[in-house]
């Protein structure tokens, strides 16, 4: 059985405007898996690229799962960046199925 589920999941971030803010979900997914993407939205709206994603994976010791990492990083705050944020990972499977995780 693989399962894929999150391990960090995106946590409350407060800033004063001007600085950096930082937001990052973290998964584990089956090694088999061929690819993936993290997409990030705010209230339900998938973010503009002008926000940084950065995504990484790493094998975990001692299982045969990989961890995927996506931080997503907002410089400059303002108020307008307010709001609730979602992290979702797409991964495609060797056979090309695509298949959505997405953080609570």
């Amino acid at each position: 059985l693989n399962v894929v589920e999150f391990t960090v999941e995106p946590s409350d971030v407060s800033t004063i405007p001007g600085e950096t803010a930082s937001l990052e979900c973290q998964g584990s997914v089956p090694s088999r898996t061929a690819a993936f993407r993290s997409e990030w939205f705010k209230d339900d709206v998938n973010i503009e690229p002008e926000i940084t994603i950065t995504e990484t994976e790493a094998s975990q010791a001692g299982t045969a799962d990989k961890l995927v990492t996506s931080t997503l990083s907002i410089a400059d705050t303002r108020s307008s960046h307010t709001g609730l944020y979602k992290c979702v990972f797409v991964f495609t499977s060797e056979t090309g199925s695509e298949f959505r995780l997405e953080s609570s």
